[in-house]
């Protein structure tokens, strides 16, 4: 089999090795990263208590602000952090690449839901559509 590079030969014990290394280098880098799906998982679950603890046991008419400070706090955290662990890299893999992406696409796409729910004041769609997101997200980072 002929390569894009050269006339050299790819036998399938060096297809096999370069899978290999792609897979680890992924699964490296997801390693390294294990910081932002801590922080989220613990800062959603967090704030989805304190509302719920709003909710149920005050009488507090703007329950609902918990959200917007805590994920706007949850932003300035993962920048702050991105920005030091950035100075270090010197290399991205196409999967960094393909998830950063995906990441960006996903904070638009909540961005455009929060501006146009909060518009309509259809304030039962959040919910269930952050949790289809994040579902998948999850769907995606696993390799469905």
């Amino acid at each position: 089999m002929e390569n894009n590079v050269g006339t050299r030969e790819f036998t399938p014990e060096a297809s096999l090795k370069v899978i290999y290394e792609m897979i680890e280098s992924t699964k490296s880098s997801m390693g390294r990263n294990y910081f932002y799906y801590l922080f989220w998982g613990y800062l959603v679950a967090a704030t989805s208590i304190l509302e719920y603890i709003l909710i149920t046991l005050t009488d507090y008419p703007r329950h609902y602000l918990v959200w917007p400070v805590f994920m706007l706090a949850g932003i300035v955290i993962t920048l702050i952090f991105y920005l030091r662990e950035s100075r270090s890299k010197t290399s991205r893999s196409f999967i960094g690449t393909t998830m950063a992406y995906l990441w960006l696409g996903w904070f638009i796409s909540f961005s455009i839901l929060i501006l146009f729910v909060n518009l309509k004041e259809y304030f039962g769609l959040i919910l269930p559509m952050i949790m289809t997101m994040y579902g998948l997200e999850f769907l995606l980072q696993a390799g469905w």
